[in-house]
C-alpha cells in the first residue's frame, strides 16, 4: 500500500461525492453556469 491509496473509507466518501455530483450538480450545471455569467455582467455593469 503506497502512501497516496486511499482507505476503504475514503473510497466510500470518493464514490457518495461522486455520486451526488453525477446526480444533483451535473445536470444543472449548464443552467448555473450561464445564471452566474449573467449576475457576473449584471453586477460588473453598476
Amino acid at each position: 500500500m503506497s502512501q497516496f491509496d486511499l482507505t476503504d473509507d475514503q473510497r466510500q466518501i470518493q464514490e457518495m461525492a461522486q455520486k451526488f455530483t453525477a446526480d444533483a450538480i451535473t445536470p444543472f450545471a449548464g443552467q448555473l453556469s450561464s445564471i452566474s455569467l449573467k449576475t457576473a455582467f449584471a453586477m460588473s455593469a453598476r
